[in-house]
């Protein structure tokens, strides 16, 4: 049975975003785990009516499974604050700003924390992109500035891989992120109620750590701990993640990524408050190393909701 009465769960996956289908994915993860803790949830698919799809599901709290615009912006987090239910994970202003990668990038310059240099580029015609960015040079990484899962994202190693890529994200966003890449290990933490959690290095068998590295299963190793790195290096990891977290007003569960030169220097690169569950997921892997198996991991994901007040 469930540890304490939450009431009637209402478990918003799927939605309006390009990333659809992984919260579809991390949506049925939660609604199994917490149905085996025995909670009453009721899954909605949000549209553009989900002030009537709540009310008519009678929820007493939310949990929020949506990835990308619209459920991971602060968008939905506004609308619960305003229909006055408690819901899952960073709020208003916290979800806004690490959605914005540029607005995040300020954040941690402002706070001192070591972020690869970057520039903000809108895009509103791509076929007269650039074939440089002032201040950076090649290879770089264009973003589209407020999407995850690495939709729309690409690395350019020339001028030619540049004006691609900016076109290519410009099918996700007409605001762009470029920025300088950073050769070296790629690294991810995740952060549960302010604790870092076991350091993950990622390692693609092919390319970067794109969609489908991201959600193909046997595309990418997952090394926990990330081997031969040393304890001082992952120490400070943490210390600059755990500090990007409050900086950047971060609640319950979020994920913080890097790149390690090959000075082993970590290079901050943005956060995520609402980390992908799917069985290929970084957040739950971590977690598991940490002890904390899926169903609890869910349960502290439903309690966010109250601690955050």
């Amino acid at each position: 049975m469930a540890q304490q009465d939450a009431g009637r769960i209402g478990l918003l996956m799927g939605g309006l975003s390009a990333e659809r289908e992984v919260s579809l994915r991390s949506g049925e993860a939660l609604r199994a785990a917490l149905t085996r803790r025995g909670h009453d949830v009721v899954v909605i698919d949000p549209t553009r009516d989900l002030p009537a799809q709540l009310r008519d599901a009678h929820v007493d709290v939310v949990v929020i499974a949506l990835h990308g615009t619209y459920g991971e912006d602060g968008a939905v987090q506004g609308l619960l604050e305003v229909m006055g239910l408690p819901y899952t994970g960073s709020g208003v202003a916290a979800s806004a700003i690490c959605m914005d990668k540029a607005i995040s990038k300020r954040l941690f310059a402002d706070g001192g924390l070591p972020t690869p240099p970057w520039r903000e580029l809108r895009i509103d015609d791509p076929a007269h992109a650039p074939d440089h960015i002032d201040g950076l040079s090649f290879p770089l990484f264009i973003k589209p500035l407020a999407n995850g899962s690495s939709v729309g994202v690409s690395r350019a190693n020339d001028a030619d891989g540049l004006k691609q890529a900016l076109a290519a994200a410009a099918e996700v966003s007409p605001r762009v992120l470029a920025e300088q890449a950073i050769t070296g290990r790629e690294l991810t933490l995740t952060i549960l109620d302010g604790e870092a959690l076991p350091l993950i290095e990622i390692r693609p068998k092919e390319g970067f750590y794109d969609y489908r590295n991201k959600y193909t299963k046997g595309c990418t190793e997952y090394l926990i701990p990330p081997p031969g790195l040393d304890e001082a290096v992952a120490r400070r990891v943490g210390e600059i993640g755990v500090a990007a977290y409050h900086a950047l007003g971060c609640h319950g569960l979020a994920r913080v990524d890097f790149m390690l030169d090959a000075d082993d220097a970590p290079w901050l690169l943005e956060a995520n408050t609402i980390p992908g569950l799917t069985e290929l997921s970084l957040a739950p892997q971590s977690a598991a190393a940490a002890g904390i198996p899926f169903d609890e991991l869910a349960e502290r994901i439903l309690a966010s909701a109250w601690s955050r007040a």
